[in-house]
C-alpha cells in the first residue's frame, strides 16, 4: 500500500473491513504521513492486549460462522495472527495514536460489537485515546455486514467522510 500511495502521489484513504481494519490501522501507524483518513467497518482500533478477548470465545467461533467450503484455510492466517501485537517503530507500543481522521461504521447487532468488553470500549470513548479524531456511526439493526445490509447508507457515509477530509 505504501508503494501505491507514492506512485499515486499523495495521501491515501484506507478502508478496512473486519480483519482488514487491523491492516488499515497498522498501515496508519507505520505510515502516518501517507494517510489522509481511515474508514473501518465493524472493527475499531484494538488497544494493546485487547486481542486476547478472542480467547473467551467458544472453540470454533469463526469456523462456525463461515461453514462454506474455502473459508477454513484462508481464515487460518488472520485468526492465528489475531493475538499478535503490532506497533509502529515510530511510536511507543504502550502509547499508540492514529493521527489521521477516522470513521468507524458499526452495526449495533454486529457480533464483534458483542465481544466481551467491545461495546463498552467503543461507546465509552476509550477507543478515542488511540484514535482521537474518530467519528463513530452506529447503525441500528446493523449486522457485521452493514455494507451489504445498508449499501446506500454506508456508501453515503463513506462519501461524506471522504469529501469532508480531502485536502
Amino acid at each position: 500500500m505504501s508503494g501505491r500511495s507514492e506512485k499515486r502521489g499523495g495521501d491515501v484513504f484506507v478502508i478496512g473491513k473486519d480483519f482488514g481494519a487491523m491492516v488499515a490501522y497498522t498501515f496508519a501507524l507505520f505510515h502516518p504521513e501517507k494517510v489522509a483518513g481511515i474508514i473501518t467497518l465493524g472493527v475499531p482500533f484494538m488497544r494493546p492486549g485487547f486481542h486476547k478477548t478472542h480467547l473467551a470465545l467458544p472453540e470454533g467461533f469463526y469456523i462456525r460462522r463461515w461453514q462454506k467450503s474455502g473459508f477454513q484455510t484462508p481464515l487460518k492466517v488472520p485468526y492465528r495472527s489475531f493475538g499478535e501485537t503490532i506497533g509502529s517503530p515510530q511510536q511507543d507500543p504502550n502509547d499508540l495514536k492514529i493521527k489521521a481522521p477516522a470513521l468507524l461504521i458499526m452495526g449495533e447487532e454486529d457480533y464483534v460489537f458483542k465481544f466481551p468488553g467491545m461495546e463498552e470500549y467503543v461507546r465509552s470513548g476509550e477507543v478515542k485515546k488511540y484514535v482521537p479524531n474518530l467519528e463513530i456511526i452506529y447503525l441500528p439493526h446493523g449486522c457485521h455486514f452493514v455494507h451489504e445490509q445498508f449499501p446506500d447508507q454506508v456508501n453515503q457515509l463513506v462519501l461524506n467522510f471522504l469529501n469532508h477530509n480531502k485536502h
